[in-house]
């Protein structure tokens, strides 16, 4: 059991180092450039002048809708009875350490319905996302 469970970890970090290169990421010195140039500059004494000239960009919903529900899921399936998950998905501390308290979220039984759920509604995890239900469906 314990050479399985190193072997999966092991598996699951050379997975994720080989996720996250390095050359994947790519510097465009022109476009930087261009967008300082076309920058305004911005008077903070009054805040009327700020909120009438700065566009909004980004809603509250779209920043907590940013949480991947796959990886999510994977955190279910792989680190699930700890509540892995929920904390990325970002629970409360009380909502995520009664995992391991209920021998693994009922004995294991939650965490899988929980992959299950975030994978089903994989278009709709923004209600999942700081959700501090226990059973979160």
């Amino acid at each position: 059991m314990k050479k399985s469970l190193i072997m999966l970890l092991m598996v699951v970090s050379v997975a994720v180092s080989k996720a996250s290169t390095t050359n994947a990421y790519v510097i465009n010195d022109a476009k930087i450039e261009a967008a300082f140039n076309e920058a305004k500059t911005v008077d903070f004494s009054n805040d009327n002048s700020i909120s009438s000239e700065l566009p909004i960009t980004a809603s509250p919903m779209a920043v907590e809708s940013a949480k991947n529900p796959y990886v999510g899921a994977a955190l279910a399936w792989f680190l699930g009875g700890w509540g892995i998950h929920r904390i990325y998905l970002g629970a409360s501390t009380g909502t995520w350490i009664l995992y391991p308290l209920t021998c693994g979220g009922a004995c294991g039984v939650i965490p899988f319905v929980d992959m299950i759920v975030l994978l089903t509604n994989a278009d709709k995890v923004e209600q999942y996302v700081n959700n501090n239900k226990f059973v979160m469906w």
